[in-house]
């Protein structure tokens, strides 16, 4: 009886053992999913922007990825809660980072930051740099929770009215598994037991509970080595009638886990092949990627270099389509792209999908220049047709950079040079620019300025900095009553640059918000200045870009400033350009209310050259209109009045409450035309050059009358 009942217990150990290793493949099966996507994420793309990682990970089919510097810093992050982070000391990404692994998984823990629970994979690329895979807790345990052990004791229990109790016990813990139909046993007499059992090395156990009753323990193995023990509380009743049971559960046991280990291995399968196919192929476009490319590129180099050439088309203000339209309306967008850049593929041009909104032509075997920027104008031809996204039609501008091959070049040198072509070369929708030494030498000057200006926001000489001060003179009280600050900037390395150079420099390389807070200061510490001679009347006119106003801090910056200076509003004048205005008029609009509140004088610049109508100026928080210079021109050199708009600007302009001041004047004909039509300012070398604080300061103290 006793062999009988070890022999029955040993067959429902056998479905707790085919749980226990199932759980292990399939552990085992999630940490190569976590190595294979970190490592590929890793060496075959390049992301730009947290929405390409999103896309990314939606492809991949993981909760979470983030990717660090060698140093720890946290550089991008799918999850928008998790931003300017470094690992510190104990944590486990710092221990990677100085540990000599290139892979490691570790166990589910919980984010530090967001209090999630994942569990992470990584990957350490040649650089340092650390790709970082996450997988949501609860999904993992949704699928580890069907292979636990309990519910195979479900399973024997429900299945065998002869089994009172079962239990499971793991050999390196108490942490005991049991389902009864009582609580007729004792679990701290059990677990004691178990511990004695576990502890010998007997194939089976078997004691009496009473005259009907037996305990089984039935040692678990997997992979030939001991796990853990399950405990039967067994009525002995009818020995066959179990016998039957069992076979039947058994049976059903291995089909479940059986099942479940060839659904996991096929899962395990498509995951692999879905990666590979994630690795070489774009999943949104269906062309061939970045890391396909990279893989073809060597092989179209290396040999018979003349005559090919890398041709990459980008996509122009992208971001404003997928602001406008969502997500999805801009992955209709390069879908209809990839598919009429299709056609011109062919097997001397092949096409992939680089990153984002670039996409990457090989093109070989041209003979004559005139053929390759043939090809290009067949690219530009494909955008000709508008493009509809949510029925609505749009067209859609695009701008290619070429860079022809070399022997010894790389993929990366290659892109890296149209990208540079694309960053610093003409800026011309729907245009075609080739690399050369000029683009070369454009971009050079570019990093010049922005180290330079750096350097001078994090106060290192600033005077390279400095301001300039033309009058502005009133034709009614015939004095000046307000100054334009203009910054100038003098490179150690280059000398004097071009103003609209640097700003839109520092514009473009995100500088300018903290620039323009060191130009504000030195505009407002000039009028200060003045303030302590006695001159209380001058008002600075400042000019702001869109990145400065929109910006969350800046009236609360502007007020500070002026704070600081012991000013009014009343001394500040902010001047900005039509296409501000057409960014976001509405937010746009409300700021300028914030601003006119306390006091600041609003000036609309260059006015006539964008696309305010005096309709809309009735609507807006402005003060004074500037006109822009080409209606200036047009008095000196017009033959008669009737040609001349400036008056009608003029003319509506006050019919709207506003003041208008004349930029640019130069002759005395231009002032005279001004001054008959009630111009109310006047602004130009005819009256003032602009001028050092203390020449300003001189010519405010003797200025004349014109």
């Amino acid at each position: 009886m006793c062999e009988l009942s070890i022999n029955l217990g040993r067959g429902y150990s056998y479905s707790i053992e085919k749980s226990l290793g199932a759980e292990a493949i399939f552990e085992s099966l999630i940490e190569d999913k976590l190595l294979t996507a970190s490592e590929t994420t890793g060496n075959y793309t390049n992301f730009t922007d947290r929405e390409a990682l999103i896309d990314y990970a939606l492809a991949l089919r993981v909760d979470e990825i983030n990717l660090y510097d060698s140093q720890g810093n946290l550089l991008m992050s799918t999850d928008p809660n998790f931003t300017n982070w470094k690992a510190f000391q104990g944590h486990p990404i710092y221990g990677f980072i100085q540990s000599s692994d290139r892979t490691m998984v570790e166990p589910i823990r919980e984010n530090v930051v967001t209090k999630v629970r994942y569990k992470y994979g990584y990957y350490k690329l040649t650089q340092g740099n650390i790709v970082q895979i996450g997988l949501r807790a609860d999904r993992i345990e949704e699928v580890t929770g069907s292979l636990n052990p309990s519910r195979a004791l479900n399973d024997i229990l429900n299945n065998n009215s002869n089994i009172q109790a079962a239990c499971y016990i793991p050999s390196s813990s108490t942490n005991t598994t049991c389902v009864n139909e009582s609580d007729d046993f004792d679990v701290d007499t059990l677990v004691f037991d178990l511990l004695y059992v576990n502890s010998s090395q007997v194939d089976g156990y078997v004691s009496k509970f009473d005259s009907s009753v037996y305990v089984l323990y039935v040692p678990v193995m997997v992979h030939n080595q001991r796990v853990g023990t399950l405990y039967l509380h067994h009525y002995m009743s009818d020995q066959n009638i179990a016998l039957r049971e069992f076979t039947n559960l058994g049976v059903s046991v291995l089909a479940i886990v059986y099942a479940l280990i060839a659904y996991i291995f096929i899962l395990n399968t498509h995951k692999n092949k879905q990666l590979g196919v994630v690795a070489y192929m774009d999943e949104l476009t269906q062309l061939p990627n970045a890391s396909y490319l990279q893989n073809s590129f060597e092989t179209f180099a290396s040999h018979h270099i003349e005559g090919k050439a890398v041709v990459l088309v980008n996509i122009e203000d992208f971001r404003a389509i997928n602001k406008a339209y969502g997500y999805q309306g801009g992955d209709d967008v390069l879908k209809e792209v990839s598919s009429r850049l299709r056609r011109l593929s062919d097997q001397h041009h092949q096409l992939f999908r680089w990153e984002g909104d670039r996409f990457i032509f090989l093109v070989d075997e041209v003979k004559r220049k005139e053929d390759l920027m043939k090809f290009n104008q067949r690219i530009i031809h494909q955008f000709n047709d508008a493009f509809s996204i949510e029925n609505i039609k749009k067209n859609i501008r695009v701008r290619l950079s070429m860079v022809k091959l070399t022997r010894k070049i790389t993929l990366s040198q290659a892109v890296q040079k149209a990208l540079i072509t694309l960053d610093y070369g003409p800026s011309i929708d729907n245009s075609i620019v080739e690399f050369d030494d000029n683009i070369a030498q454009t971009m050079r000057r570019e990093l010049t300025i922005v180290d330079e200006l750096q350097d001078i926001i994090e106060g290192n000489q600033p005077q390279r900095l400095f301001m300039v001060f033309q009058p502005i003179f009133d034709t009614n009280t015939q004095k000046v009553t307000s100054v334009e600050a203009l910054a100038r900037f003098n490179s150690f390395t280059l000398g004097s640059v071009n103003p609209n150079e640097f700003i839109e420099i520092a514009e473009k390389h995100h500088l300018i918000y903290e620039l323009g807070k060191i130009i504000f200061k030195q505009s407002l510490d000039f009028v200060a200045q003045l303030k302590s001679m006695g001159n209380d009347s001058i008002r600075v006119a400042v000019n702001v870009s869109g990145i400065q106003l929109v910006h969350d801090h800046f009236v609360e910056d502007v007020l500070s400033m002026l704070n600081e200076f012991g000013l009014n509003g009343h001394h500040c004048e902010i001047e900005i350009t039509e296409s501000v205005l057409m960014q976001d008029l509405q937010r746009v609009n409300g700021i300028l209310e914030q601003l006119q509140s306390h006091g600041i004088v609003i000036s609309i610049d260059d006015f006539g050259t964008g696309y305010s109508s005096f309709f809309t100026l009735s609507e807006l928080n402005v003060n004074i209109l500037k006109i822009n210079r080409s209606f200036v021109r047009q008095i000196y050199h017009a033959e008669n009045d009737h040609k001349i708009i400036a008056r009608e600007i003029i003319q509506m302009a006050h019919k709207l409450g506003l003041k208008i001041v004349a930029e640019e004047v130069e002759y005395e004909k231009e002032y005279l035309y001004l001054l008959l039509n009630r111009c109310d300012y006047i602004q130009g070398y005819y009256y003032s050059r602009p001028l050092i604080p203390k020449q300003c300061v001189d010519f405010l103290n003797n200025q004349k009358k014109i």
